[in-house]
Order: C-alpha cells, then structure tokens, then sequence
C-alpha cells in the first residue's frame, strides 16, 4: 500500500480545489488514452488519496454514478492498476493503486502488441496470397518488434533504477 501523497482528511465532503483539478487532468488524459474519463478519475483520486477507499466514497468525492464506478474498478483491476482489499468485519470492499500499477500499464501496451501482430501477420497473408505487395505489413511488424523491445527496456531500466532507489535509502 502506498503513503498517502496529499494529507486530506478521511471525512471530507468535497476535495480542495488543486486536488480536484489534478483529478480531472488525469481523467482527460486518460481517455486520451483510451480508458473511459471516469477511470482516469479514480487513478488520480487514489493517487492523492494514498490508501485504500471504498466504492462509495469514490462516488462521493468524485461526485459520480456508482454504475460508472463500478465498471471503471473493474476494467482499472483488470489491466493490474488496482489492488481490491477486504477488511475483516468490514462487507464493503475497499481498492488502492497496485505496487505494479505503472508496470501493469505498460504491459497492457506489450499485450496488445502481441495481439496486434497476430492481426498484422493475418493480413499478410491475405495480401500475400493475392500478389499484392506485403511492405506495408513488413514495416509494421518491423515498428511493433521495435516498439515491443522499446517498453521491454523501459521495464527493464525501470526495476533496476527503483532496486537502486530502494537500496540507497537503506
């Protein structure tokens, strides 16, 4: 679990203006991306925030449905950027950001890579068994290879860098 950024207290209605901004900027870029503006809300929501919160307080401060709630958690804990916790004697579930939550993003990239070569190579062979030219095929599978070894690095460096981080403050 992370420490919490931002020191708000677990009681408030309504956010502070700077925070509320941060918020909605993660929720554009977001869906920038392609993830609905919702779940971009609830990453910058629990960054600030620092530990685990219920579905119903996200609706609260966020000041949204629990139906877009609900499925923004589960799309954001299917690509591993949540970690859902239950609280013994407690129903409601609770969620904060993953420990991995920036190496899960960029594996969800990696898988789609794979998923799209599959689809590149399929078309390949379409084109190919027509005589057509298969260049722009080859070029994009030449771009994915590179753009795949390019994020691999990126965890690669990434981990060695946080290891080194870790290892200076002990």
């Amino acid at each position: 679990m992370h420490i919490r950024a931002v020191n708000l207290k677990k009681t408030t209605k309504k956010l502070p203006p700077e925070i509320e901004n941060f918020i909605q900027k993660l929720g554009i870029f977001y869906e920038n991306v392609g993830l609905t503006n919702i779940a971009g809300k609830i990453m910058g929501f629990l960054l600030v925030w620092g530990e685990p919160v219920s579905p119903q307080q996200i609706c609260s401060l966020l000041k949204v449905s629990r139906g877009s709630v609900s499925n923004s958690l589960r799309l954001l804990k299917a690509y591993g950027y949540l970690e859902e916790q239950k609280i013994t004697g407690i129903r409601n579930r609770f969620y904060s950001l993953s420990d991995s939550a920036w190496k899960n993003s960029i594996r969800v990239k990696l898988q789609a890579y794979l998923y799209l070569t599959e689809i590149i190579q399929e078309g390949r062979k379409i084109v190919e068994r027509n005589q057509s030219s298969t260049q722009i095929f080859d070029e994009a599978l030449v771009l994915i290879q590179k753009e795949q070894n390019f994020y691999n690095n990126v965890i690669k460096n990434w981990e060695e860098e946080v290891i080194n981080q870790i290892q200076r403050v002990k």
